[in-house]
């Protein structure tokens, strides 16, 4: 059993065999994408059904409130003082709060049903895996030819040199 605080930090495959890592990994990140995904599903649909009671108790909470104002109402039809002013403020901010309640309720509702509805993606996979490319094999005579390149490259640089320090050994010896 996978504990509540198990955290998915990565997963590290090493074979020798490089075809059958890049079928392991491929096989693996589906396989741990599909169960976070459904588990997600599962979450939402829990969800859907709790915010449908909530907004089921809500309503009969409301629909209780607004026959006890019209009784009240009703009782109270001819009265002026006071105390009966501040009944109906009271009666009326309940069934406001009530219906405040019942629209972000409802609000809430329909975004979750909205979300459960369309795919989302809950793990994204950034670097998919793949088949490394195999290394070019350079042949023996492109080892031959750099080799050869640079051999006359450097040869160059160390006449040039060779040539600058015998000139200036003859001027110095013709100062003397």
């Amino acid at each position: 059993a996978i504990e509540k605080s198990f955290k998915l930090k990565g997963i590290n495959v090493i074979t020798y065999d490089k075809s059958l890592s890049y079928e392991l990994n491929k096989n693996i990140l589906s396989s741990i994408e599909e169960f976070y995904s459904g588990n997600m599903r599962k979450k939402e649909k829990a969800s859907i059904f709790i915010m449908e009671d909530k907004l089921s108790i809500i309503s009969a909470s409301m629909d209780s409130m607004e026959n006890s104002y019209a009784q009240w109402k009703e009782k109270n039809f001819q009265s002026i003082s006071a105390a009966s002013l501040i009944e109906e403020m009271r009666f009326k901010r309940s069934i406001e709060l009530y219906n405040g309640m019942f629209m972000e309720t409802y609000k809430t509702l329909e975004i979750k049903r909205v979300n459960a509805e369309f795919e989302n993606e809950y793990i994204r996979i950034v670097n998919f895996p793949t088949l490394p490319k195999s290394p070019k094999r350079y042949s023996l005579v492109n080892y031959l030819i750099v080799s050869i390149l640079a051999a006359l490259i450097f040869s160059l640089i160390f006449i040039a040199a060779f040539n600058a320090f015998k000139d200036l050994n003859q001027k110095v010896q013709s100062l003397e």
